[in-house]
């Protein structure tokens, strides 16, 4: 008996599994067509069934007005924080960034790190590149720090942000907090070539190669 109840709740859980899926795929197919109050709902929906993209789309929407009856940066927040409090790195990169710019919450440039850092952790490339950028410019009023900067740029550049990668390329090209090094450079440029995405950063790797490095 307790074995048949178990691959009845195995069953049930897929099967709403699934549905969930089918509403967040609904949605995005109604945002395709413009009809964001469809999106709205389908997603209102999904994310009260605990899908944490459906919460990242449903926050885009208040965000920036759209099949809402107001826009709304609180609600945006709101749901940006609950994913991040479910570990969505998009959910925390997004919240960063309402911290940053203080949209729907007061200004704070250390809870903006927080976030982008948890993000980063979490696997999601572009904020690790976002600290890598903070780090090496001296933003948000925090001291210039090469050693995090790169570090960080080395999460994103392995996972497959090429403008990780690119500035990497820049920080030994221009010997920035750490010794000239043109053989990394042109290792990173390199990579951040891409298949030619970076055309500024293939020609210094085929200029730095034609130099011997």
């Amino acid at each position: 008996m307790a074995t048949m109840m178990k691959k009845i709740f195995l069953v049930f859980t897929i099967f709403t599994r699934l549905l969930v899926a089918n509403d967040v795929d609904e949605g995005l197919q109604a945002y395709s067509e413009k009809d964001f109050q469809k999106a709205r709902i389908l997603w209102d929906k999904s994310c009260k069934q605990g899908n944490m993209s459906s919460c990242n789309y449903l926050a885009d929407l208040y965000r920036v007005g759209k099949g809402v009856d107001n826009q709304s940066y609180l609600m945006s927040v709101e749901l940006y924080q609950k994913s991040c409090n479910e570990n969505s790195p998009k959910g925390c990169f997004m919240l960063a960034g309402m911290y940053k710019d203080g949209f729907g919450v007061k200004q704070d440039t250390l809870k903006s790190v927080e976030n982008f850092n948890k993000s980063c952790e979490l696997g999601y490339a572009i904020s690790c590149r976002k600290l890598g950028e903070i780090y090496q410019n001296g933003y948000y009023g925090l001291e210039k720090n090469y050693k995090n900067a790169i570090s960080y740029y080395q999460k994103a550049c392995e996972n497959g942000e090429l403008d990780g990668c690119h500035n990497l390329g820049f920080i030994y090209y221009n010997g920035e907090g750490v010794q000239i090094d043109k053989k990394k450079a042109k290792y990173f440029y390199k990579k951040a070539c891409g298949n030619g995405a970076n055309q500024y950063a293939c020609n210094t790797a085929k200029a730095l190669e034609d130099m011997g490095y």
